[in-house]
């Protein structure tokens, strides 16, 4: 019967699939659908008899008990395979290449808007403007979705794999060493920021709002290139052992 199918899979979604746990959920559906036609021949509506079949069940955890199923350590079930220093490492190179590609694009949109500044002097020159502002857009916007996607797919190639502790201490040990990069970066980054309005009070024309965002586009680009690294780091480190990477 099709909605006492639709239970039992509801029912069964979190128990890890083995031999024995579908025998199990086959050994059940044929005593509900036994139950429900007694049900029915007792004089209950097709609704009740439903009902009544569903309460009696129970939950997962009494079905396994009384089944004598065990999921967790049935000799089906599939343990997750190990993640390797060489897939963290991989991972770690294609975060790498995403803080650069991510840091990169964002610093290219602040600057569009320096390059449009830098050409727009007189209206012989708003065709050049427009265009180095739409060009500085697009390969920023380029940017940012090739690094992404890039590591994407590489994290999408690691999520059945599963974290260990040696895993764990290495991407520690790497996370403790990158602090005192990540900070500088930071500094490094902040300290662009706060120092481009400079340019801008000393030279009053065009050219000092140009150098100011040229100098903000460079900050942000540190600041988010470290950081990026530093939760590549992170997710490692943080993640408990045995559990899926994600």
């Amino acid at each position: 019967m099709e909605s006492l199918q639709v239970y039992l899979d509801g029912l069964f979604k979190d128990v890890p699939p083995s031999a024995a746990v579908r025998q199990a959920k086959a050994d059940l559906l044929a005593a509900m659908e036994d139950h429900y036609h007694d049900a029915l021949a007792r004089g209950l509506s097709a609704s009740e008899a439903l009902g009544e079949v569903i309460s009696s069940v129970g939950s997962i955890d009494e079905v396994l008990a009384a089944l004598d199923v065990h999921p967790a350590t049935s000799e089906d079930a599939e343990a997750p395979e190990a993640l390797t220093a060489e897939d963290a490492q991989g991972y770690w190179q294609a975060t790498l290449r995403y803080a650069a590609g991510l840091g990169l694009g964002v610093a290219l949109c602040i600057a569009s808007v320096a390059l449009a500044v830098f050409f727009d002097r007189n209206p012989d020159t708003d065709a050049l403007s427009a265009i180095s502002f739409l060009l500085a857009v697009s390969g920023g916007v380029a940017s940012i979705i090739f690094a992404t996607t890039h590591r994407r797919r590489v994290a999408r190639g690691l999520r059945h794999f599963a974290v260990t502790p040696s895993i764990n201490r290495l991407a520690a040990r790497r996370l403790e060493a990158y602090q005192r990069p990540r900070m500088i970066g930071l500094v490094a980054g902040i300290t662009c920021c706060i120092c481009s309005i400079i340019p801008a009070i000393i030279i009053a024309d065009n050219l000092g709002a140009v150098l100011l965002l040229l100098m903000v586009a460079i900050g942000v680009f540190y600041m988010i290139y470290v950081q990026a690294i530093n939760n590549g780091y992170k997710r490692l480190a943080e993640a408990r052992p045995g559990q899926l990477f994600h």
